[in-house]
């Protein structure tokens, strides 16, 4: 009797129990992603390429001897600044000086006679108008006067052409800038034509580069270029001038580019060049909103609260936009950060600016450390 009283009272226990409402009755799944939101929306994208570029003179020369001898004194090396005028290296020029005083000699021998033979014919000339000479004898003396006048200039002219070129024992730089290459070492001798230094000028400056024949094609005259140096030094000019032909051997295209005197670059000096080929207004969206899924190219659209997968057709990439060609409109909002994390139908809430900023800031430490 007991055994049945207990019984029953432990199923009635048990059927309370299992009738009493249960807490967790919510039905389970996971949490929604937070993600970052961007719309697209219509800006200017550039169609860029980066190339290596050499900087180098317009004004290059190399530097020769006007005269032959032997080299006493170098002045300069390389590396030297060197300005107009300015001497570079001393060749002997004691034949030259000999040979100057010669000429000066035989000038002022031919000068003393012809101003001799200038007071006969004076002389002469009065003579013959008193009628003590014939007119004959007058002619004569002054054709001697002519040929020792003309006698006279060409000594004159050999004395000059002798005192530069003993002058030229001096050789100087016609213009200011950096001696690139010495070609000579003192004690050699050197003939006419000779080249001892190969001067640049720092002045009149330009970038050269190539491109491909696909890329040269649609760069222009006027084009952007932006340079940098190895330093981070970098400054924007624009393309001056687009070689007509191919290169016959890599068929690339060389373009130039003018750089003005403030640019802060060396000749020789190799800079990365990030040329502008082309630039347009088109839709386009953060490049992170873009990821790449069996289907193709995926942006993920935000829908009440879910991410809708959309294929989409993209184009030009610029400075983190991407183009978007086809599959998308202007405004419409997509997810950017945390799209490479969603799939179609994923629940999606967008950060707010406070967690975006703290998310960006995670970031950026990530990278330093």
């Amino acid at each position: 009797m007991l055994r049945r009283w207990l019984g029953g009272m432990l199923c009635g226990v048990l059927v309370a129990c299992s009738d009493a409402p249960t807490t967790d009755s919510k039905p389970k799944g996971p949490p929604p992603i937070s993600v970052s939101m961007a719309t697209a929306s219509v800006r200017t994208l550039e169609q860029r390429t980066a190339v290596l570029a050499e900087v180098e003179s317009l004004n290059a020369a190399t530097v020769v001897s006007e005269t032959a001898g032997r080299v006493v004194q170098l002045h300069v090396d390389v590396g030297s600044q060197v300005q107009a005028g300015q001497l570079l290296a001393t060749i002997d020029a004691a034949d030259l000086t000999n040979t100057r005083l010669a000429r000066d000699a035989d000038a002022l021998r031919l000068q003393t006679q012809a101003e001799q033979q200038q007071r006969q014919v004076s002389r002469y000339q009065q003579l013959f108008e008193q009628g003590f000479v014939s007119s004959a004898y007058l002619e004569e003396q002054k054709t001697q006067l002519t040929a020792l006048q003309k006698q006279l200039s060409a000594a004159q002219a050999q004395a000059e052409n002798a005192r530069r070129d003993q002058a030229r024992a001096g050789v100087k730089a016609a213009q200011a800038g950096t001696i690139d290459s010495r070609l000579v070492s003192e004690g050699e001798y050197v003939s006419v034509g000779k080249a001892l230094f190969r001067l640049v000028g720092q002045q009149g400056l330009r970038a050269r580069f190539a491109l491909s024949e696909r890329e040269g094609s649609v760069l222009r005259v006027g084009s952007p270029v932006t340079l940098t140096t190895e330093t981070g030094d970098r400054f924007t000019a624009a393309v001056s001038e687009i070689r007509p032909a191919l290169d016959s051997q890599n068929r690339m295209l060389e373009a130039l580019v003018a750089l003005p005197p403030q640019a802060k670059f060396r000749v020789g000096q190799s800079v990365e060049a990030s040329v502008v080929l082309s630039s347009k207004q088109a839709l386009a969206v953060p490049s992170i909103a873009v990821v790449a899924r069996q289907q193709g190219s995926v942006v993920f659209v935000a829908d009440k609260g879910q991410a809708r997968a959309t294929v989409v057709k993209t184009g030009v990439e610029d400075q983190g936009w991407v183009e978007i060609v086809d599959g998308l409109a202007a405004g419409t909002p997509v997810v950017s950060d945390g799209a490479g994390f969603l799939s179609d139908g994923a629940k999606i809430k967008a950060k707010t600016e406070k967690q975006d900023s703290k998310a960006s800031k995670n970031s950026l430490e990530g990278r330093q450390s």
